[in-house]
């Protein structure tokens, strides 16, 4: 009786092998997805962080002031007759950040000069004129 209960054939043995195949491969790939899910919730946990940090560097400098200039520079006719054009520059000064800019025009605040060269080749600053008007809106 022990020995009908014991005698399997060849492909009763197999088979059982390829269960305990099939279970031990997917008990390993349940194993090794877990790990892998572990690794990338600490990887995007990481590069959250990162963003977070990036957007409060960003809403640390807009809290700042930011002077953002622009220049724009034409050549018009003069009104007089003691020169052939004038040189017009309006600078636009902004303030791009959320805190506020003082900003403070003295004596130089527009400097317009020519520029010469020499024979050997030295540049020379020529006719230095400073004007300050200045138009606020």
């Amino acid at each position: 009786m022990i020995g009908e209960m014991v005698a399997l054939s060849l492909t009763q043995v197999s088979e059982i092998v390829k269960i305990l195949g099939l279970v031990s491969g997917g008990l390993w790939a349940a194993w090794t997805f877990q790990k892998l899910q572990k690794v990338r919730d600490a990887d995007s946990k990481v590069k959250r962080e990162l963003i977070d940090q990036q957007e409060i560097r960003a809403r640390l400098l807009r809290q700042q002031p930011q002077l953002a200039i622009k220049l724009n520079v034409s050549e018009e006719t003069s009104p007089t007759e003691a020169y052939k054009s004038l040189l017009c520059v309006t600078a636009t000064l902004k303030n791009e950040g959320e805190q506020n800019l003082k900003v403070i025009f003295d004596q130089s605040a527009l400097t317009i000069a020519r520029l010469a060269c020499d024979e050997d080749g030295t540049r020379n600053i020529e006719s230095v004129s400073v004007r300050s008007i200045v138009f606020l809106r």
